[in-house]
């Protein structure tokens, strides 16, 4: 045989023995930074393995990739088996790892909000009146006015920074004044103005952005703009705005199930007329919030029957607002001279999460919430028509923490609720010079004044580092001293006392001894019940992280068996004629008998005691009028008991209220009504 082909055998049995030898890849691996990540957070997959030509990730989510290291974020909370197959021309290897992905718990509640500086609506250009909504996992801005001109353009984001437009010129004519809904998967254009006093009634759809259907082009009601409208039980809905037939505003509603055809729920809702409102859905109802010149809010679950959650919002909610639904509320956000953000779980109750956000005053502006974030897209404010975009995000005094009582040379627990999901560490900058890591440093501030602390997170898969800034107010140091006050010491069984506590240096814990027997009280201002007479000796026991104090009074509580004195009498009270109640004689022992700690008031209490009562009043008037008379009849002289009755009646008068003049008028009348007898039979 040749050599050559010699050789030639040889070679092909080495090559063949070779690949054999080489096989399928080896020490294939899945290498990830962490096996915990949050939603809509990027963290990197990188794949090893010996001898792999190709590679194919699956995430379990749906989403794949072919790259041998990539980024990948999971949109959903939840646990994923992702698995990585590296492959080459003898075979492929597949191996698997479990990803847990979750929420960051630290949400933002529309107090704060950054403003995307980079490209913000540069393409799309400012407007107000324009729709803004969320569909197929992306932002869309649609028509509006730019001041200049109505604008029929649709554009798409996925991170309020970068636009697609996907139309210039969508197939409904241009206009503002509108609404844009989501329903049975396509996005819907629902009426608007297309210039001065031309509103339309048309219905359009799409499901790309570009190519627009026509559903009807003359609804059934009446044109509008500045309506309202939802998708809610399978419909499409419509609610008020302004017409072009009288009563020009409206408060009529309507469905429709496909666009085309509508059915109106009710010509006059409970709720009045009105334009510039906004609806929503919420806790499985229809709402109408506001309007122009309107301040309440209403449900319904059939768009006929509506009830009130609210006659008037207490602080006042603006026309032209943007309403939408964050973390399980309804957020109201801006609207006419405003930049506050409000919040509501009913309709009534509405909390104010910021007074003067950072995007300022505006109206016509729109509101969603896309990627577990509320994004403020555009509007105007007087003169300026905005082109911006902002969306909310976590405050600093969110992010930092600390404990509530902030004292010179008392250590201060700081913390934050920030998810340590690819965190890599946590820098504290206290502003004294000093530093800390970690979630939950504990520092001293040696010096009283006001600190600018700072917090770094870094995220170690991302790349990135987030700085948080908080200013506290560090209060000089104090000894602790003990102290309390009641609402009143003395009184009959049962006796109620509200004890406050006025210990001085932040006390932390509390503990009270009322004195008669009964446990003790750990609240700061509890209150306390005596239900037997006696004398109480109370103490108050307070302590914190760096002292602690006693306070003791003893003797402070007397409750006695005596009937309550009333509450503050004046003489121009409202007091009835009641006597069974001792109004009268009450008011006098109080005002003339009690002087300061002095018991005078017992005494003549005791003493007095049996005119408390309506019978024992009259027995007491009684047994005075027959002593008159027998004055008169002893003395065979009717001048005497005139002028005994007339000292009483000056007396009664003057220690007595007016409404307790009645036995001074009986003394008076009969003592006038003796003197004129007897000059009658004097000198008749």
């Amino acid at each position: 045989m040749d050599l050559k082909y010699i050789l030639l055998v040889i070679g092909l049995i080495l090559l063949i023995g070779t690949a054999s030898a080489a096989g399928e890849p080896t020490n294939v691996g899945i290498n990830v930074p962490y096996e915990k990540t949050l939603t809509d957070s990027p963290m990197w997959f990188e794949a090893t393995a010996n001898g792999a030509t190709s590679w194919f990730w699956d995430f379990g989510d749906g989403q794949t990739s072919t790259t041998q290291n990539v980024q990948h974020a999971f949109a959903a909370e939840g646990e994923y088996f992702v698995t990585l197959t590296a492959t080459n021309i003898n075979g492929n290897v597949t191996i698997g790892r479990t990803i847990q992905a979750q929420e960051n718990v630290l949400t933002p509640n529309g107090d704060s909000w950054e403003y995307l500086q980079q490209t913000p609506l540069q393409r799309v250009g400012s407007r107000y009146g324009h729709a803004a909504l969320v569909y197929n996992d992306k932002m869309w801005v649609i028509g509006g006015h730019s001041g200049a001109r109505y604008a029929n353009d649709v554009w798409w984001s996925t991170d309020g920074v970068t636009w697609t437009r996907a139309t210039a010129n969508a197939g409904w004519t241009a206009r503002y004044g509108h609404t844009a809904t989501v329903h049975n998967g396509k996005m819907w254009v629902i009426g608007g103005t297309v210039g001065e006093n031309a509103y339309k009634n048309d219905v359009w759809w799409s499901t790309d952005g570009v190519t627009w259907t026509q559903a009807t082009g003359n609804a059934g009601w009446d044109p509008r703009y500045q309506h309202a409208s939802v998708a809610y039980d399978g419909k499409l809905w419509v609610f008020g705005g302004w017409g072009t037939t009288a009563p020009l505003t409206k408060n009529d509603v309507w469905w429709s199930a496909d666009g085309a055809t509508w059915i109106q729920a009710t010509a006059s809702a409970a709720w009045s007329r009105r334009t510039a409102h906004t609806a929503e859905v919420y806790d499985g109802k229809m709402w109408v919030i506001g309007g122009s010149g309107r301040n309440d809010v209403w449900w319904s679950t059939n768009g006929l029957e509506w009830t009130r959650a609210t006659e008037s919002i207490h602080w006042g909610l603006p026309s032209e607002h943007a309403t939408v639904i964050y973390d399980n509320k309804i957020f109201a956000v801006g609207g006419l001279t405003k930049n506050e953000v409000w919040w509501t779980t009913d309709g009534a109750t509405w909390t104010q999460t910021s007074a003067n956000a950072e995007w300022g005053r505006r109206t016509n502006h729109d509101v969603i919430v896309y990627k577990n974030t509320m994004w403020l897209i555009g509007g105007y404010y007087g003169t300026t028509i905005y082109g911006d975009v902002w969306k909310s995000a976590v405050s600093s005094s969110s992010a930092i923490q600390h404990s509530s009582s902030v004292i010179q040379d008392v250590p201060i627990t700081f913390s934050t609720p920030i998810s340590s999901y690819n965190v890599a560490f946590y820098q504290w900058q206290f502003g004294d010079g000093q530093m800390a890591t970690g979630a939950n440093p504990i520092h001293t501030y040696a010096e009283s004044g006001t600190y600018t602390v700072t917090l770094k997170v870094s995220d170690e898969v991302n790349g990135l580092q987030t700085t948080y800034t908080k200013p506290i107010t560090v209060a000089a140091g104090e000894g602790l001293t003990a102290g309390f006050t009641t609402s009143q010491r003395s009184g009959t069984s049962p006796l109620t006392v509200q004890f406050v506590d006025t210990s001085t240096g932040n006390p932390t814990a509390w503990a009270w001894n009322f004195g008669d027997g009964s446990a003790t009280s750990n609240t700061r201002n509890p209150s306390h019940t005596y239900t037997s007479i006696g004398s109480y000796t109370v103490s108050l026991y307070v302590e914190n992280a760096e002292d602690s104090d006693w306070e003791v009074k003893t003797n402070y509580i007397t409750v006695s068996s005596f009937p309550p004195i009333i509450a503050s009498p004046t003489i121009n009270t409202t007091i009835q004629y009641d006597m069974a109640n001792g109004t009268y004689l009450q008011y006098w022992l109080f005002n003339v008998t009690t002087f300061g700690d002095i018991p005078v008031y017992g005494f003549a209490y005791g003493i007095m005691a049996p005119l408390m009562n309506v019978w024992g009043y009259w027995v007491f008037v009684m047994f005075w009028l027959a002593y008159l008379f027998i004055v008169w009849i002893r003395t065979s002289d009717i001048g005497l008991p005139i002028i005994i009755g007339l000292l009483t009646a000056g007396v009664w008068g003057l220690f007595f209220p007016p409404e307790a003049m009645q036995f001074a008028y009986l003394m008076f009348g009969l003592s006038i009504a003796a003197l004129l007898t007897k000059l009658a039979i004097e000198y008749i």
